[in-house]
């Protein structure tokens, strides 16, 4: 739901943002809709969204967030109990009135088109960056609304911290989100940064499963102003020295040669012998 959000973002702010919008997911039924009444079926269940979701969805102006009641309304409705605390008075359950004129129609978010303006080429103002990725589109909309720190909604991001680093570079490689970055201090080049992007991190863990080192944990999450901010933090700073074989760098205290030539040094047949055949081999002398 999260990055699927971002058409649904872009086809409100493409047109008159409605004071109320009725939402609808995949287990609820779609009741009858007033003439004028903005209703949206989407492809997933409300009942597991996070707050961050609802925040850019009333962000963008919208007055009233009303949610038809699902087949798994016990998620919904704790989203709506949490949601009244954050954001009072502006969610609620929809009741189809008794009286009035019936011609709405839903629109399904999955089959949303161009919108009218975009079709004619016609600039659409967005309250937030829909360029940007769903963590970082949430803190905007917080900071818009006014929350600072909304209870049992963390960001998905994590705090990284290193152990042992080699500054091998393949954490960095692996993250597709860039969040990771190796740079050279400015005042001494043989001093390289390992530094985290932390509205970059959607915690993917490929930078923990892919760390030949196994240096890479998890520490919990950052706040929501931390990722507002695009703060970021040093993970480590390691003191580096060029191998004079493979002209790459490698921690200065590890050695001669770096840990790649050193091995091809002890192993110049470029392998080592399995542990089953060195305590087998004798028996074949």
């Amino acid at each position: 739901m999260k990055d699927s959000l971002r058409e649904l973002l872009r086809y409100l702010s493409a047109g008159e943002v409605p004071e109320t919008l009725i939402l609808a997911c995949d287990h609820s039924p779609l009741p009858r809709i007033p003439r004028r009444g903005c209703a949206l079926h989407y492809d997933a269940c409300w009942g597991r969204a996070p707050l961050g979701s609802l925040a850019q969805i009333l962000a963008l102006g919208v007055s009233q967030i009303a949610f038809v009641p699902c087949s798994r309304g016990e998620g919904l409705g704790r989203l709506l109990q949490l949601g009244e605390e954050v954001f009072p008075g502006r969610l609620r359950w929809w009741e189809t009135p008794h009286q009035g004129r019936f011609a709405g129609k839903w629109v399904e978010v999955s089959q949303l088109g161009v919108s009218r303006r975009s079709f004619l080429g016609l600039s659409t103002t967005c309250a937030l960056d829909l360029h940007a990725n769903w963590q970082e589109r949430s803190a905007q909309a917080f900071a818009l609304l006014g929350v600072s720190e909304p209870p049992s909604d963390q960001p998905p991001a994590w705090t990284l911290q290193v152990s042992t680093c080699s500054v091998c570079g393949v954490c960095v490689a692996a993250c597709p989100h860039q969040a990771l970055s190796l740079t050279p201090d400015p005042e001494d080049a043989d001093v390289l940064t390992l530094t985290q992007d932390l509205a970059r991190c959607e915690a993917d863990g490929a930078c923990l499963k892919l760390c030949p080192e196994h240096a890479l944990a998890a520490q919990g999450h950052p706040t929501w102003s931390q990722i507002h901010t695009g703060a970021t933090q040093t993970l480590t700073e390691v003191k580096t020295k060029i191998c004079p074989s493979c002209r790459s760098r490698f921690p200065a205290t590890a050695g001669e040669l770096c840990p790649l030539c050193t091995f091809r040094q002890e192993h110049p047949f470029g392998s080592l012998m399995p542990s089953l055949q060195i305590r087998t081999s004798g028996k074949f002398k």
